[in-house]
């Protein structure tokens, strides 16, 4: 966050200052310090480069934010309006696209309100804003003016709304995890508490939802995997043949290069017979085989790819659809496994019920044997 704001205000000083002011802001209007952050930075640096002074600029983004604050805005809709400014200072001049669109769907009246900065009825405002006659820098701090007027005692009436208050709570957070040492306390704990999430939910899910689960997951890995290996394998057949056709056009390059000389040099050994020329041309010969050589192998190499790569990406192919083949098979044994297992839990249990009423007649006619022995 500060990064981008010593960067829009020119040194790390004043980038301190405003990130300080940026915080006060946060807190006051209970908006989030990180979005408002992004859209500060924007705003401050087109203002300054429009060659609005910063305490202006200061006061023309607090105006919307604290416009946003009085309608209960959310901080979606806090950023799409500061956006809007910051688009409205970049191109110098207003555009109905920014006043109608972005800022007049999430601030009502605003259009109007527009108008009545510019001292225009609503009518005359469309014409100008259609001929470019509204500038920037001139409607900005005139607009500004009129939001504090229409919304000022609303905003006050809010910034201890529910709403602000999680906005507070949200930038305290942001600002308690700057600290390195914070950030990486609070990271490992909260690893360690997913995992016992993550175990807590294995305890209490049954085994059927756990299984299929997993199958699932081997099912994606195995998907990626594949894919993996045939984009490496694709990879490769095209950096062959891009080397090969590197390779052999600058052998060939070469070859046509010096077709002219050489067939003059031809000439000159036939007629003249010349040492010289015998030798050059012995030389010039062994330059040529070398540069065959390179187109002969280049072309080779293209074969063996064509050959190679294609049935390699194809085997892939054939083994995924093995794999994933394979684990419905194993997909449908653990479901098999798993309804014999409920079977015999179904037979264990009647069969337990079965004894438990063999058991109880037992000891009803053992009761009644007692008794009959007492009467006697």
């Amino acid at each position: 966050l500060k990064t981008s704001i010593d960067f829009a205000s020119g040194s790390q000083k004043e980038g301190a200052k405003n990130f300080q002011y940026l915080i006060n802001l946060a807190q006051k209007y209970g908006k989030d310090l990180q979005s408002l952050a992004g859209a500060y930075s924007s705003f401050t640096a087109a203002s300054k480069l429009s060659g609005i002074a910063l305490n202006q600029s200061n006061n023309i983004f607090e105006s919307a934010v604290k416009a946003s604050t009085a309608l209960g805005k959310s901080n979606e809709d806090t950023q799409g309006i500061l956006l809007a400014f910051s688009q409205i200072v970049s191109k110098g001049t207003v555009q109905a696209e920014e006043l109608r669109g972005q800022i007049g769907e999430r601030l009502p009246g605003a259009f109007n309100l527009a108008a009545k900065a510019m001292g225009v009825t609503t009518k005359e405002l469309n014409k100008m804003l259609e001929q470019g006659q509204v500038i920037s820098a001139d409607f900005l701090p005139k607009f500004a003016k009129e939001l504090d007027n229409a919304f000022g005692e609303g905003a006050e009436k809010k910034m201890f709304s529910l709403t602000a208050a999680l906005g507070r709570f949200t930038t305290a957070w942001d600002r308690f995890l700057e600290s390195p040492g914070i950030a990486k306390v609070v990271q490992r704990e909260i690893g360690i508490w997913t995992g016992y999430i993550n175990k807590l939910r294995e305890l209490t899910t049954d085994e059927a939802t756990l299984n299929e689960e997993k199958q699932a997951q081997t099912l994606l890995n195995i998907k990626e995997n594949a894919k993996n290996e045939v984009d490496i394998a694709k990879k490769k057949y095209n950096e062959i043949n891009k080397a090969n056709a590197s390779s052999r056009a600058v052998a060939q390059m070469l070859l046509n290069k010096d077709k002219e000389s050489y067939e003059a040099l031809l000439n000159r050994v036939k007629f003249f017979n010349l040492e010289v020329d015998k030798r050059t041309l012995e030389n010039v010969n062994a330059r040529r085989e070398v540069l065959q050589g390179i187109i002969d192998e280049a072309n080779l190499r293209d074969k063996l790819a064509q050959k190679i790569i294609p049935k390699t990406v194809d085997q892939l192919k054939k083994e995924y659809e093995a794999k994933v083949k394979l684990l419905g098979i194993q997909q449908k044994i653990a479901e098999l496994q798993i309804q014999l297992q409920t079977e015999a839990g179904f037979e264990r249990d009647i069969a337990l019920v079965r004894n438990a009423e063999k058991f109880g007649k037992m000891r009803l006619d053992l009761d009644l044997d007692y008794g009959k022995q007492g009467v006697e």
